[in-house]
């Protein structure tokens, strides 16, 4: 049977983590997993580091919103700077929302594009790899999804 992305949500919402340390990876991996989450006319909201006296994090911004923009979907809001977290590397660190939303319908079906190797390194910080697992519990998914499983 080929697999099918459902695509039905109106939103989604992710604070990834930072990203500092692998050029913006976890952020995109997060956004595009997002991005295949939401129908045609679907928005999102992703909670991105933010402090102009920090490279990687102008960089990760960029990338974010090139990512974003290559999906179809406009940045309309980039809220005030709201959280501040308590880092031992970066005691000033903030954040703020990102607002976007997809300016048209898609072409074909959503794909769910598997994160490439360079992906899993870094990916929760330096020297902290995203590792691979796989649950599969088919009485879980014939229950939510009767007629999926074959």
């Amino acid at each position: 049977m080929p697999r099918r992305l459902l695509a039905k949500a109106d939103a989604f919402y992710t604070n990834p983590p930072w990203g500092s340390v692998n050029d913006g990876e976890s952020v995109v991996a997060f956004v595009n997993r997002g991005i295949e989450s939401v129908h045609d006319r679907g928005a999102g909201a992703v909670v991105i580091a933010h402090d102009l006296s920090l490279g990687w994090a102008q960089r990760v911004l960029h990338r974010t919103q090139m990512e974003l923009l290559e999906n179809d979907f406009v940045v309309n809001e980039i809220g005030a700077q709201r959280h501040h977290y308590y880092l031992d590397d970066a005691p000033q660190l903030q954040s703020r929302t990102l607002l976007a939303r997809r300016l048209r319908p898609r072409i074909g079906a959503p794909n769910s594009r598997p994160l490439n190797a360079r992906s899993f390194i870094d990916f929760y910080g330096r020297n902290q790899h995203l590792r691979r697992g796989f649950v599969l519990d088919r009485n879980y998914l014939e229950r939510e999804s009767p007629g999926l499983v074959s």
